[in-house]
């Protein structure tokens, strides 16, 4: 049988016709479903994705969808679907079914479109091209880009200030919990300071008390062998020597009953009376003694007394004159001020033996000399402008061979023929008394060796008594 031949079929219709139709089943099926995207006029069907859609599915020969507002006398052309494999009818598209896949495939763009997830302003207008199943391709325009940009630089800085903020945060939290620890570590030390030191201080009396006990029998049996050394090198000298530590009341002595003419070092004596008055309330240190030419006759005065005769002169310079420069003349005005016989009975309440016995200076030996200087010692152990004052006339003093290397010593010579003597209180940590009294002329360095001979004796006897006294409290 013939095969019959069938001429393709080709139905026509109008863009406004097709578009309506179109636009009827879209809102139909936008009412079924949850599609977020929808139409709302005929200008939002673009003839160019139908065209797209029709060719992607290759249901349809390409026709052209001509845009709406070139809207002509032109006309949509339908083919007709391909045969199915075998069938010897070709079957006539309708408008119907050509509609549903029109609406399937654009669906299909939009859901594809909506996947994208950037959503640009409504004037930047994008073309997209089908690609492959489901697959578009976006071609951005240079705002679109510039707008993308934008917010790339937007989403690192916002990033850089909340990585900044967290860095701030916990650079704070460090700092917090560096002072909250450090005061609780000041805390805790204080109150460990507190203990420990509450125990140092017990330890630390004790220790001290015992370094500072008055001597004993044991100390004394411990420096018999220092001592007797002492004593081998001062029998090769012409002298007297008296120790005494006024801490803990140890002393040594060398020939303390041998008698050596006070010399200058009686002026010490003249001027503890006055300043000790003065203290009292019945001297005053700025009465004058009237310079007379008849005192030129008994004394010498030295280069430093600047006072014509008639002059006035204040009870504290004729002091500070016969301290620092052992000045004679203003010695002798002082007696003058203070009456000879009140200065003896001062001496001897002192425990002098024969104060001012020759005449104003006198004999002494070093027992005398010593007994004003611990009263000299008492005297300074308060601290007021008196003590501060008369102590200051004796570290200054011209001639001062006690003193030793950065040791000062409050100190008075005194020098006549081959007597010369130097007395004074050594402010060492443990201070102590020395009077050196000699008949081998003026000889500072043999005073300055004795010195330093006292000075080991000193040392000594601190030393074993620390190693003592450290013994009883580890004890």
């Amino acid at each position: 049988m013939p095969k019959r031949s069938v001429k393709k079929q080709v139905s026509t219709v109008s863009n406004d016709e097709l578009l309506d139709l179109i636009m009827t089943k879209k809102a139909k099926k936008t009412t079924k479903s949850s599609s977020k995207v929808k139409l709302s006029d005929k200008a939002n069907v673009d003839s160019k994705i139908v065209k797209g859609i029709i060719t992607d599915k290759n249901k349809v020969n390409k026709a052209s969808l001509i845009n709406k507002k070139k809207q002509t006398k032109n006309e949509i052309e339908i083919p007709k679907l391909k045969p199915k494999k075998g069938s010897l009818i070709e079957k006539e598209v309708n408008k119907e079914v050509l509609i549903n896949e029109i609406i399937e495939s654009q669906d299909n763009l939009e859901m594809t479109q909506f996947d994208l997830k950037f959503d640009l302003p409504n004037s930047m207008k994008r073309k997209v091209k089908p690609k492959g199943k489901n697959k578009v391709k976006i071609e951005l325009p240079e705002e679109e880009e510039e707008a993308k940009a934008r917010v790339n630089r937007h989403n690192v800085y916002k990033w850089l200030l909340i990585v900044g903020i967290i860095v701030s945060l916990v650079l704070i939290y460090l700092i917090i919990s560096s002072v909250v620890n450090y005061k609780k570590k000041t805390e805790l030390e204080t109150v460990s300071k507190e203990l420990i030191s509450t125990e140092d201080k017990k330890i630390h009396d004790y220790y001290y008390e015992c370094i500072e006990k008055p001597v004993t029998d044991s100390d004394i049996s411990r420096l018999r062998i220092k001592e007797d050394e002492l004593k081998v090198f001062f029998s090769r000298l012409n002298a007297s020597i008296y120790y005494y530590d006024l801490t803990t009341g140890y002393e040594f002595k060398i020939n303390e009953d041998e008698t050596y003419y006070a010399a200058s070092t009686i002026k010490v004596l003249s001027a503890l009376y006055l300043y000790s008055k003065a203290r009292s309330g019945s001297v005053d240190l700025n009465d004058t003694v009237k310079y007379l030419s008849k005192y030129d006759e008994e004394q010498d005065k030295s280069a430093y007394f600047n006072y014509k005769h008639g002059d006035n002169i204040k009870v504290r310079d004729l002091v500070e004159l016969s301290l620092v420069h052992s000045d004679n003349l203003a010695y002798y005005m002082l007696v003058q001020y203070i009456g000879r016989t009140s200065l003896v009975n001062y001496a001897l309440s002192l425990g002098a033996k024969n104060p001012l016995n020759v005449d104003l200076f006198g004999e002494v030996t070093v027992n005398d000399m010593f007994a004003y200087l611990k009263e000299l010692s008492n005297f300074f152990s308060i601290n007021d402008v008196y003590s501060r004052e008369l102590n200051n006339f004796m570290v200054i003093s011209d001639q001062n061979d006690l003193k030793l290397p950065g040791i000062d010593a409050a100190t008075k010579y005194g020098e006549f023929g081959m007597f010369y003597h130097n007395i004074g209180i050594i402010y060492d940590e443990h201070p102590y008394i020395l009077v050196v009294l000699t008949k081998d002329g003026k000889n500072e360095e043999e005073i300055q060796n004795i010195s330093y001979k006292v000075k080991e004796l000193h040392n000594r006897f601190y030393n074993l008594r620390k190693t003592n006294c450290e013994k009883t409290v580890n004890n």
